[in-house]
């Protein structure tokens, strides 16, 4: 049982360590539209 949890605590982990990089992305992206003057595209993105 307690591999099971540690299996699990790890694999959240690395999961959340991956996702992390990809919502900054999308947050850059959409200040990026928002700043040249494209707030709906800039809106899209931000509400993914």
């Amino acid at each position: 049982m307690q591999k099971t949890k540690t299996s699990l605590a790890s694999a959240l982990l690395l999961l959340g360590g991956a996702l992390t990089p990809a919502i900054a992305q999308n947050y850059a992206d959409g200040i990026e539209y928002y700043k040249s003057g494209q707030p709906d595209r800039a809106k899209i993105i931000l509400e993914r």
